[in-house]
């Protein structure tokens, strides 16, 4: 029975393959093909969990696309990982801006893969922060509010607020651990020296005397297993002791998952609400400290933990 099973899901991978590689070989996707591609990619991530093919075929298969879409598709960037990570600043910021190529080719891909629900969620972690540091500087009208960003990235959302809130009075201290993330946003942030610090260091590593009203972190833990994640939450919540730390990870209901394995070996730590509410008690949170929210796509989880008295 099993070998049935795994010579049918044989068929239907190749069946995916040959599609892909139609598309891919051919002037890109259509709006009318996205739905065959999605369920190509369904196919084969089925493949991968019944037998019928491996994750090191599938990387193969994505290797051989032809040099255009490898190098001009924002998927393409996302699979060669360039700068060694999933997930990096240049892809970051390729999906805050929503990023098209004007090549026609590239640019049938890029939409397709900012048609993703895991891109809009990215997108509205922004929103989220932006409406977050709206709520936290209505608590403190008129006093300055220090925001420690963990894992800061591009920081195209810090321009974004910096750009819509003048008078704002909110300083960030961005670190990252990629040399290449902070210099890109110390470009992008150029025009506002006096109300941004750039500090290169690792999250679980970074030393830090100061204290703050809110420790922000938007996508580190979703690379971290539990006991990495558990040490990235005690340690921001000494950093706000009094304040609030806010801690981004994707759901496991996300449906992106497979799209985002399969096409750019881009694997994260999935977690629900109740793995979220866990890790952050056995960091030392008291269950009503913690509050767990989402963005409008249900993809991005944020676990909110509340400080001491003020």
């Amino acid at each position: 029975m099993t070998s049935r099973i795994v010579h049918s899901a044989e068929g239907r991978v190749a069946a995916a393959f040959a599609m892909l590689r139609a598309s891919l070989e051919g002037p890109g996707p259509t709006e009318r093909e996205i739905p065959q591609i999605d369920r190509a990619i369904r196919e084969i991530a089925e493949g991968i969990r019944c037998g019928a093919v491996t994750r090191f075929d599938v990387e193969d298969f994505w290797s051989r696309a032809p040099e255009r879409y490898l190098f001009g598709t924002c998927m393409g960037h996302a699979f060669r990982q360039p700068h060694g990570y999933a997930g990096d600043f240049e892809i970051i910021d390729a999906i805050h801006t929503s990023a098209i190529s004007d090549i026609p080719y590239c640019g049938r891909w890029d939409r397709f893969f900012h048609g993703q629900k895991g891109a809009a969620a990215v997108r509205n972690r922004k929103c989220y922060l932006h409406e977050l540091l709206a709520e936290l500087e209505a608590r403190h009208p008129g006093d300055a509010v220090r925001i420690l960003n963990l894992g800061s990235g591009p920081c195209r959302d810090l321009l974004e607020y910096f750009e819509a809130s003048p008078e704002s009075r909110t300083y960030f201290v961005c670190v990252d651990q990629d040399p290449r993330a902070l210099k890109h946003a110390e470009g992008l942030l150029d025009e506002f020296p006096e109300r941004f610090e750039l500090r290169l260091g690792n999250v679980l590593r970074y030393r830090d005397d100061r204290t703050y009203d809110l420790v922000w972190c938007s996508g580190v833990m979703d690379y971290l297993v539990d006991p990495l994640a558990r040490r990235l939450l005690s340690r921001a919540r000494t950093w706000a002791p009094r304040g609030e730390v806010v801690i981004g990870n994707f759901s496991e209901e996300s449906a992106s998952r497979e799209a985002m394995e399969i096409t750019a070996r881009w694997f994260l730590e999935y977690r629900s609400p109740q793995g979220l509410i866990q890790l952050a008690v056995e960091a030392g949170a008291a269950p009503e400290q913690i509050h767990i929210e989402q963005e409008p796509t249900g993809t991005n989880l944020f676990l909110r933990i509340e400080g001491g008295p003020r």
